[in-house]
């Protein structure tokens, strides 16, 4: 069985969302979709059984001020079903001769316009989330298996015009078969996504930084640890709006805020923010590793622990919680 990856618009999913709300059996959370239409001839090569992974990088803003967010993860779709030239759905090439049909899809505007269509079974539906480092490392089938790691654009210091991720994914616009690198990656992340295994790792970098990147290294297995340094680009230089998105984003993803007060945390004015939206997202669990000081009022009302600079012990620390 083969693995693919494709993007789906930001238009498309406005459109699935409200076609969702707009259904008598709408309840509950947005599901994932069951099939996915494209004019790119690569998705005649799905087969019964393969998977396809669906990604999109949320846009906001109009003209100048169109900016790309972060791409993320929607889910996976195991195909079933194909569309033939003469419209009819069947089962997709492959299909074993004793398969019981499954469930048969009934297309949708949303991908009836497209040249090819493929429909199937869909995986849990996978929140919002921030999947840059994993996109970097991603490996598929074919002649370029990675993205090359000396773009221009990828590295320019300058943020391009849709924002720090609008490069990126020129490099991503292609259905691409992942390689088993690459899907084994993608079925780790869901997983995490699906367990709410996701952790938001507050620190002033001039005290903290090589003991939080520590801990995460630990963690990422099991968990997706969001901090700065390995959500963003880090050649480019940011204005603190678009900074402070990020890290609002970012927050408001995580199940655990880990906070590593250090004596100068609350020096830090990123650190100061980042402590204050925890204390304002709803159902966000606050977690805070002392590490010498004298301990302020804030964080006297979340839970703490002195573990010191035990890397291994404070990622046992966060474990527990999950």
């Amino acid at each position: 069985m083969a693995e693919y990856l494709a993007r789906v618009s930001w238009e498309s999913v406005l459109r699935f969302k409200d076609y969702w709300q707009q259904s008598s059996k709408a309840s509950g959370p947005v599901s994932l979709s069951d099939q996915y239409g494209s004019d790119q001839p690569v998705l005649q090569k799905l087969r019964y059984a393969d998977g396809l992974w669906l990604f999109i990088a949320p846009e906001f803003g109009k003209g100048a001020n169109r900016r790309i967010l972060p791409p993320s993860i929607l889910g996976r779709i195991e195909i079933t079903h194909q569309r033939l030239p003469s419209s009819d759905i069947v089962l997709a090439d492959g299909a074993p001769a004793c398969c019981c049909p499954a469930a048969l899809p009934s297309q949708i505007d949303i991908s009836r316009g497209f040249k090819f269509w493929r429909g199937g079974v869909p995986g849990p539906a996978m929140p919002i989330h921030n999947a840059f480092s994993l996109f970097k490392i991603l490996t598929f089938v074919g002649e370029k298996t990675k993205i090359d790691p000396n773009c221009a654009g990828c590295r320019a210091s300058k943020v391009p015009q849709q924002g720090p991720y609008g490069h990126l994914m020129l490099h991503f616009q292609a259905i691409r078969q992942l390689s088993v690198y690459g899907a084994n990656q993608l079925f780790m992340l869901q997983d995490k996504m699906v367990q709410k295994k996701t952790v938001f790792f507050s620190h002033c970098h001039r005290s903290a930084a090589p003991l939080v990147e520590a801990v995460a290294n630990l963690l990422e297995p099991e968990a997706l640890c969001w901090w700065d340094t390995k959500v963003m680009p880090q050649n480019r230089w940011y204005n603190a709006n678009l900074l402070l998105d990020m890290l609002s984003d970012g927050i408001r993803q995580a199940r655990i805020f880990i906070a590593f007060v250090t004596p100068d945390y609350f020096d830090s004015q990123w650190a100061r923010v980042e402590w204050d939206k925890a204390q304002q997202t709803p159902g966000l669990l606050v977690l805070a590793v002392m590490l010498g000081g004298t301990t302020p009022e804030s964080v006297k009302r979340v839970i703490q622990a002195q573990l010191g600079t035990d890397a291994p012990k404070i990622s046992d620390f966060i474990r527990q919680y999950f």
